[in-house]
């Protein structure tokens, strides 16, 4: 992290660093008061979780804090990502300071899964959501997810433009559209009440 006004470093971790690991991380995701962080990636195929603030930690604290995904799906490490984007098959979103959701995509099994992560116990929080839904092919994942508060609403939107609409009391209680005939790139939530791609 960079101090905006000055300029200087106020905080850095490192991700991997082993010769041969093929790592790919989403974007930094922060919590509406901006001092809870999260990144979800890939390291040869295998999903992981991990949540900061601004301090300083040791490889071993991270390690202790950071959470394997395959381990607690019982999924293998088949996944790997599509080579020509940086996306890495796993998208996540803030619900509050505590909660994020998490949506990701086994290509090998052509498997979405979704579930609300627990930061503070390090756990999947009630319901995992297993789903075979997706008409589509291992080049396809996740592009982006957002929370919509104003309707307690998750959408996970896929690069081959399958939209998910997820209800938060409910996360077993979705629907899949699929919302454009072209391949989606960035997308965004404008005003909790219009997606633009």
């Amino acid at each position: 992290m960079y101090d905006l006004e000055t300029y200087e470093n106020t905080f850095t971790e490192q991700i991997g660093g082993q010769e041969n690991q093929y790592i790919k991380v989403e974007k930094v995701q922060q919590n509406a008061k901006g001092d809870n962080y999260a990144i979800t990636y890939l390291d040869d195929g295998v999903f992981k979780i991990r949540t900061f603030n601004k301090d300083q930690r040791t490889p071993e604290e991270i390690a202790q804090n950071e959470f394997t995904v395959n381990k607690a799906l019982g999924i293998d490490n088949s996944t790997m990502p599509n080579i020509g984007f940086s996306y890495p098959n796993i998208v996540s979103s803030f619900i509050d300071n505590d909660f994020l959701f998490v949506a990701l995509f086994c290509n090998h099994q052509l498997t979405h899964y979704h579930f609300i992560y627990d930061m503070v116990n390090r756990c999947i929080k009630d319901d995992l959501v297993v789903t075979h839904v997706l008409k589509t092919n291992t080049e396809n994942f996740p592009v982006s997810s957002f929370y919509n508060p104003a309707t307690d609403e998750i959408y996970v939107v896929y690069r081959q433009a399958q939209a998910f609409l997820i209800n938060l009391k409910a996360i077993d209680d979705f629907y899949v559209n699929t919302i454009s005939n072209d391949a989606i790139g960035m997308a965004f939530l404008f005003h909790n009440s219009a997606l633009i791609m």
